[in-house]
Order: structure tokens, then sequence, then C-alpha cells
């Protein structure tokens, strides 16, 4: 793509150094340090919720009890992407998101027993090597970068399902697992809405449909923490 930034604006320089992002939103890219406002501020709930879930956690020493970081981390790196719009930014925006939706990932790999707690930490960590070269490759072949996302996302239902159909943790609650899956399907609806332009406003900087997107999976990824929580803890 080329360069978002107009000429002249403070993060044109960056854009032409780093490259411009594979995608562009509904919202206008403005002359200003905060580039696209409405998709910026949108993700400051995500930020929130994590520091949230972090602070009120039971102390421990298991992946879940990181939860609350890596879910701020994923919103911390959404708004820098949004702020700045470049490609540095938009790797740093995956790997924010690679963070939650890894981390549930290798919790799913523990639960169906193929790691243990002491492994699944070194794992998930030494796994951003792998995710963040197959980023760089789907770059260098105009591979959309959002599929490596949907491909994590697919080995997440399929362990889920798999756990499912193997009867474990029979005691496990639903409940926040369907409330979660819930405004996640209201935030895929927002970003098919944003991406695909049925509804575009790009001078509107203070709701796009790309920050229902953030905002919808802010309380998505809430309510996943408190299913995943309860899985762990069964788990030991």
């Amino acid at each position: 793509m080329p360069n978002p930034h107009p000429s002249g604006s403070f993060w044109h320089y960056y854009a032409e150094v780093f490259g411009a992002p594979d995608i562009k939103y509904c919202e206008e890219t403005i002359a200003h340090f905060f580039s696209e406002p409405s998709n910026t501020w949108s993700n400051l709930p995500m930020i929130f919720l994590g520091f949230l879930i972090y602070i009120r956690r039971k102390k421990g020493h298991n992946l879940i009890d990181h939860y609350g970081i890596a879910f701020a981390t994923m919103g911390f790196f959404s708004f820098t992407y949004h702020l700045s719009n470049n490609y540095a930014s938009q790797f740093l925006d995956f790997l924010g998101m690679y963070c939650t939706v890894g981390m549930i990932m290798f919790l799913n790999f523990k639960r169906l027993g193929l790691f243990t707690e002491s492994k699944v930490k070194s794992l998930y960590l030494l796994s951003f090597i792998p995710f963040s070269i197959m980023v760089f490759v789907f770059r260098t072949y105009s591979i959309p970068v959002q599929i490596s996302i949907i491909l994590l996302v697919l080995v997440i239902l399929s362990s889920e399902l798999l756990i499912y159909l193997k009867k474990i943790q029979l005691k496990l609650s639903y409940k926040y697992l369907f409330i979660g899956s819930f405004f996640l399907a209201l935030a895929a609806t927002s970003q098919f809405i944003d991406v695909n332009r049925l509804y575009c406003d790009p001078k509107n900087h203070i709701l796009q449909p790309h920050a229902f997107w953030h905002l919808f999976n802010a309380a998505a990824f809430y309510y996943f923490y408190f299913y995943f929580k309860e899985a762990d803890d069964l788990c030991s």
C-alpha cells in the first residue's frame, strides 16, 4: 500500500522507512500525532481490563496468571499501531494479538495433556520466534498477514472441539465461553463491515466500525479469561 500519511505529517517519514501496513481501515489517516483517533482510543478498554485482571488475580506461576499482561499488551500494541499506522507498528500489533491468542492455544494444549505446566510456559515464549518469521514470510509473499491469526484461531477451535469430544473437564462451565464468543462474533461483524466498507464515514474520528472491533474484543477476551482460568484450575 502507499504511504497512508499526508506528506509533512509526523508519521509520514516512519511509514517511508518501515513501509505502509498491508490494510487500510475506513477511518481517514490525518496529519496528527494520533493518526487514527477513533481506532486508537478504542483500545483503552482492552488495556484497562488487562491490568484489572492482572492486579485482581490470585498470584501464581501458571501461564494463565500472566493472561492480564498479555491482554493489556494486545491492547497497547494495537493502540500503538493505529496511533502511528506503519508496518513496524503493525508487526507489533500482530505480536500483541499473538500474546493472548497464542497463550490460549497453549493453554488448550495443556488441557489436552500434550505439555506439562513447566513446559508450556517455555514453549509459549519460544513460539514467538516462528510466529514472527511467519508474519515476515506472509508479508514477503504478499499474503494477508491477518491469515496468521485466523490460523491460530482455527487451531484453538479444533483443540476446543477435541477437548469436548474427549470429554475432558466435564465439570467445566461453558457460560463465559459462550458470552465471550457472542462478543467475538460482534467484533468479527464490525470488522467485516469496515473492511468491506458496508458502512464507512472516513471523517468520523469518534466511532468507527473498526473501533467497535476493539471494544467488542475487549469484552470477549475479558470473559474468555474466566473460562480459561476455570479450565486451568481443573488441570491443577
